[in-house]
């Protein structure tokens, strides 16, 4: 029974620690602080559970297609646009909700 109570307590704290990454990129992103949303997105994908998450691939879309958008940022970055495209394809492959955030962002 503890060991059930355990791995429940566990699951739903890194569920927690995942939806608060995913949030913490939308701020960035909202507050146009390209570079912390980059790095943030990059630290979250690293973590192998959210390999198969389309929501931070879609998040990492959408940081990497405002970074190449960014004069500033597109020569620090030069092949923003081509990493956004590469997720976006990863984005397809893992999302289950029909392309719903492609549509409501008129992408």
């Amino acid at each position: 029974m503890k060991r059930m109570l355990l791995s429940l307590v566990l699951a739903v704290v890194c569920t927690g620690l995942f939806a608060q990454s995913v949030d913490k990129v939308k701020e960035l992103l909202k507050a146009n602080k390209l570079a912390e949303a980059k790095d943030e997105i990059d630290k979250t994908l690293l973590i192998d559970k959210n390999q198969k998450n389309a929501d931070a691939w879609y998040y990492k879309v959408k940081v990497y297609n405002a970074i190449a958008a960014n004069d500033q940022l597109k020569t620090q970055y030069p092949d923003a646009l081509l990493q956004s495209l590469a997720a976006l394809k990863t984005y397809v492959q893992y999302d289950d909700k029909k392309f719903a955030l492609l549509i409501l962002d008129s992408y």
